[in-house]
Parts: structure tokens; sequence; C-alpha cells
């Protein structure tokens, strides 16, 4: 037993679901950003979005568009009702984002639409869903700290 008011440190910390982040740079602009994940997240968002928000599509509708697929970038488009949004995969940053497609004019039913599936994409992730399509953080650069004077 420790003695009162000594602090001991337990390894059975248990991390919590990755979350994806909203982001809001102006009024005219919002993405949501999952970081840092793997490439085959593309995919499962991908369903996730048509999935939910794309019910009434016919096997014959242009839903989702692969747009590039180079060595640093991976890109779709998909469309919801009448409006594109784009699904971009940074290979190098290990990032995903997902916004208004760039041919796409923002609109008011835009940011409701990305605020909508990021909320409950992060619901997914709080339930323990998708969580194997994370990557550890990545370390840091140490900092150099000069001792001369």
């Amino acid at each position: 037993m420790e003695p009162p008011g000594k602090l001991s440190l337990k390894e059975n910390i248990i991390a919590i679901p990755w979350q994806g982040k909203l982001n809001f740079a102006d009024k005219n602009y919002i993405n949501y950003t999952l970081f840092p994940v793997k490439e085959s997240l593309v995919l499962e968002f991908i369903n996730f979005v048509t999935t939910r928000y794309t019910p009434s599509a016919s096997a014959t509708d242009s839903v989702i568009v692969k747009e590039k697929d180079y060595e640093t970038v991976l890109s779709y488009k998909v469309r919801i009702d009448s409006t594109w949004f784009g699904i971009e995969y940074l290979k190098t940053k290990r990032t995903l984002t997902f916004n208004t497609h760039y041919s796409q004019e923002f609109s008011d039913t835009c940011r409701r639409l990305i605020e909508r599936i990021s909320k409950d994409f992060n619901n997914a992730l709080s339930k323990g869903k998708y969580q194997e399509h994370f990557l550890p953080f990545p370390d840091e650069a140490p900092t150099q700290v000069s001792t001369k004077f």
C-alpha cells in the first residue's frame, strides 16, 4: 500500500477512440478531417456516407467518382442528392478530408451536410467502429537545445 499523498502511475490506461475534427476556416468553408489514418479508411468512409445519405440513388446513378490516384493523393467525389462533395486522402500526410467538391458552389446545405456527416461519423468512432484504420500519432522531431552560451 502506498503511503497517503504519494502518487503512483497505473499501466492499464485505456485509450479513448479516435475522432475526426470539424474545421471552420470561415463562413464559406468547412471541412472534416481525420488524421492519422490508413488509406483503407477512404473506402470505409465512402461506404458510410453513401449508405446513409444516398439511399434513393439507383444503380445507374453516378454517386461515386474516383478522380485521382497518384503517389501522394487519392481523391473521390461523392454526390448526395444534387450536391457533390470531395473526399481526399493525402498519402504522405495520412490525412482524409471531406468537404464541398471544388466544382460545387458552397451553400448552407453543404455546411449542414458536412456538419451532420462529421457528427454521425464521430458518433460511430466513439462506439469503437473504424478504429483499426487509424495509425499511431506520428512522433514529432526532437527539439535541439543549444548548451552554448
